[in-house]
C-alpha cells in the first residue's frame, strides 16, 4: 500500500500548513479535517463553535468527516490532517505525528487566521476543544489528550513549518529506508 501519513494537534498548532507543505513536497495529496469541518459551519451559516455545538448533538457530522478521512487514507499517497485523523486511520497509516504549542500561541495564530480579536478567539477555541473533547469521548472513547499512538511529536513553537516540514521528510524517508531493508532481506 501507498505511504498514509497523519498530522494530528490542537487548533493552531500549525497542522494544516505543514500538512500541505509537507504533501507538496512529496507530491502526496493533502487531506483536512478542519478544512471540512469550517466548509460545513460556513455551509450552515454558522462560526466554527456554533457549529461545534450543534455537532455534540448531530453526531452524523463527526461521521462525515470520519469517513472521507478513511477513504482518503485508502486510497494512499496522502497527508491527513485532523484531531481524530490517527485514530481514524489508526490500522491504515505509516506515520502518525502530533503538533504542539502552547494555549496562548495557538490562540494567536487562530485570531490572525480567522481576524478575530485575541479574546473572542481565545474563546471560541476553548468552547470548541472542550465540545470535541467531549463529544469525542463520548461517541468514540477516545481521550484526544492521549498521545500514546504517535510515533513523532513535535512542539510548532521550536520551529518554522518549513523546518518542520524538512523534519517531517526525514522522517518519510527514513520509514521509506526501512521498508526497502525490509523488502530487500527478503
Amino acid at each position: 500500500m501507498s505511504p498514509v501519513i497523519v498530522i494530528a494537534g490542537p487548533h493552531g498548532s500549525g497542522k494544516s500548513v505543514v500538512a500541505k507543505k509537507l504533501a507538496e513536497a512529496l507530491d502526496f495529496n493533502y487531506g483536512g479535517a478542519g478544512r471540512i469541518f469550517r466548509e460545513l459551519a460556513v455551509e450552515h451559516n454558522l462560526t466554527v463553535s456554533e457549529f461545534s455545538e450543534l455537532a455534540e448533538n448531530d453526531y452524523s457530522i463527526d461521521k462525515l468527516i470520519d469517513a472521507k478521512t478513511k477513504k482518503l487514507a485508502r486510497r494512499g499517497n496522502v497527508v491527513l490532517e485532523g484531531q481524530l485523523a490517527a485514530w481514524m486511520t489508526k490500522d491504515l497509516s505509516d506515520l502518525k505525528i502530533f503538533l504542539s504549542a502552547s494555549l496562548e500561541v495557538r490562540v494567536g495564530r487562530i485570531a490572525k487566521r480567522e481576524q478575530l480579536e485575541l479574546p473572542k478567539a481565545y474563546s471560541e477555541t476553548k468552547i470548541r476543544e472542550i465540545s470535541e473533547h467531549n463529544r469525542f469521548k463520548t461517541l468514540y472513547q477516545i481521550d484526544v489528550d492521549d498521545r500514546s499512538i504517535y510515533d513523532l511529536i513535535i512542539n510548532t513553537e521550536k520551529w518554522t513549518a518549513e523546518q518542520i516540514c524538512q523534519i517531517l521528510k526525514e522522517a518519510v524517508n527514513s520509514m521509506a529506508s526501512e521498508r526497502k531493508k525490509e523488502v530487500d532481506c527478503k
